[in-house]
């Protein structure tokens, strides 16, 4: 009877473990789907700006660029499970040349030369789409 209980305990445990790292999977695996959505989000918001060629945008522009900067830099300290290790490692690659990508337009938009065409070269939307093949390969 002791061996039963004992046998039943362990396996309670052994699924509490289990659940527990399941849900830090599936929790991190949407922190990371937010985290792109809130980049193509930031994306789309700072391509209208731009298609209005405002001059009076620039300081709003300015503020969701770094916004955005802020946002990458929240995802690349942010703590995976063990499981995902390896794949935050390549997502914090990417999000690290995301972040370059974004300063590189925030010192455009402060020498005034950041228009669509220079807003296209950036390729922020190739960012993006890596971000989702990675997660999507996991």
């Amino acid at each position: 009877m002791k061996k039963l209980f004992v046998s039943g305990l362990l396996i309670a445990l052994f699924l509490i473990v289990g659940c527990s790292e399941l849900q830090e999977n599936i929790d991190y695996r949407d922190q990371v789907k937010s985290f792109i959505a809130e980049i193509e989000d930031y994306t789309k918001e700072v391509t209208t700006m731009i298609a209005k060629e405002d001059p009076a945008l620039e300081k709003e522009l300015q503020n969701k660029l770094a916004e955005m900067k802020q946002t990458i830099d929240e995802f690349q300290n942010m703590e995976p499970s063990e499981a995902w290790e390896t794949i935050h490692q390549k997502l914090e690659e990417k999000s690290n040349a995301l972040e370059k990508v974004v300063d590189n337009a925030l010192a455009q938009v402060d020498q005034g030369k950041l228009d669509a065409n220079e807003w296209n070269k950036l390729h922020i939307t190739d960012f993006i789409y890596d971000l989702e093949e990675l997660l999507k390969n996991r």
